[in-house]
């Protein structure tokens, strides 16, 4: 918190629930921090109803952040459940990775080629 220079994070968001560790453990560690005022609200990220309902009786928990898109609408229920509870649904896509502009490749291979000749100009 220090290196942040913060004193409460506002929405921390748990990415994956660890099949390693009990659910109430993780769970309880972050109510813990949210009593202690490290942390204001609570996300929760690749998870289903079940796991969301059986996360809110231990700490409130403010947004769900699953994959979903156009073409991929596999939490359809979570994004139900979200509407109907009142939590924020954060949806996450994978972007394609960009073309790089054809004079920023032709730049890139002459660095890879001619490495000498890139660092001198």
């Amino acid at each position: 918190m220090k290196r942040l220079r913060l004193d409460c994070i506002e929405l921390y968001q748990l990415h994956r629930i660890d099949p390693g560790v009990p659910e109430e453990e993780q769970f309880g560690v972050l109510a813990d921090l949210r009593r202690e005022g490290k942390i204001q609200s609570v996300g929760l990220s690749e998870v289903g109803v079940e796991e969301i309902t059986r996360a809110r009786p231990v700490l409130p928990i403010a947004a769900i952040q699953n994959k979903y898109n156009l073409a991929d609408r596999t939490w359809e229920d979570v994004v139900d459940y979200c509407e109907r509870e009142g939590l924020a649904f954060i949806r996450w896509f994978r972007s394609p990775p960009a073309p790089l502009p054809r004079k920023a490749r032709s730049n890139r291979s002459r660095a890879v080629m001619e490495p000498h000749r890139s660092r001198s100009r």
